[in-house]
């Protein structure tokens, strides 16, 4: 009773029900709720849970970017070509997009 929840995307209406349910009474998250999903905003409102959005750091958009590219360059490397077999650029930005 009386947490914080932190969630990478906003619940659902069956996930903010399970949290409001628990008692939370803040839920940070990286995006808006969608205006379509309205009704989870005027229920947080009549409940007293605050709802915060706190974006990514731009360090973190950088890893997600550079694991990006990564992907790309291997899912467009030629059948037995020099594709990253997980010792190259790929795998380490991949393990720093996890460290963040």
């Amino acid at each position: 009773r009386g947490g914080v929840a932190y969630i990478t995307m906003p619940p659902c209406k069956r996930c903010f029900t399970v949290l409001a349910t628990a008692g939370i009474k803040r839920i940070v998250m990286r995006r808006e709720i969608a205006k379509q999903d309205g009704e989870i905003q005027a229920a947080a409102t009549h409940m007293g849970i605050a709802l915060s959005v706190v974006e990514d750091a731009e360090e973190r958009r950088a890893h997600v970017r550079r694991l990006v590219v990564s992907v790309k360059r291997k899912r467009e490397a030629p059948e037995g070509g020099q594709e990253d077999r997980g010792g190259g650029q790929g795998s380490e930005a991949a393990k720093e997009a996890m460290d963040v």
